[in-house]
This record gives C-alpha cells, sequence and structure tokens, in this order.
C-alpha cells in the first residue's frame, strides 16, 4: 500500500473505503494524499526543535488538506 494512502487510512477511517477507491482512480485525490504525506513528515521533522511558527504552519496546512481531502471525498459520494 502507497505510504500516503496508508496515512490517510490511518488518520480518517471515516472516509477509508472511499478514499482507497479514489486513489486508485483519481489523480487529484491521490496527489491531495501525498501532499498530505509530505505536509505530515515535514510537521514531524519540525517538532525536533525547529521554529515553533513554522511548525504551527505546518500544522495549519495539515489541517487544510485533511478538510480539502473529507470534501473532496463526499463531493464523489457515488463511487
Amino acid at each position: 500500500m502507497h505510504p500516503a494512502l496508508a496515512l490517510v487510512r490511518e488518520r480518517m477511517p471515516a472516509i477509508r473505503e472511499g478514499a482507497e477507491w479514489l486513489f486508485a482512480r483519481d489523480d487529484v485525490f491521490r496527489e491531495l494524499c501525498e501532499e498530505y504525506l509530505a505536509c505530515q513528515e515535514a510537521t514531524r521533522r519540525l517538532e525536533a526543535g525547529q521554529s515553533e511558527a513554522l511548525r504551527a504552519e505546518y500544522s495549519t496546512l495539515l489541517l487544510r488538506i485533511e478538510a480539502e481531502m473529507l470534501r473532496y471525498v463526499a463531493s464523489r459520494s457515488n463511487y
């Protein structure tokens, strides 16, 4: 399983089935998942004592990507 999809499945179990279906078929959703993974990894790296402001910015971005993914899956609920 692709690491980006695994993270989405772990963090958002409510959309697990839809996420799997879209990840396999939808380039836009797949890119959102990959951005989510990259942002999560950056947030983890920043926890090692980097700038608090930068870490907060990435945490906010992570939440925005989550919201976008939830909206995206909901708008394609006929999968």
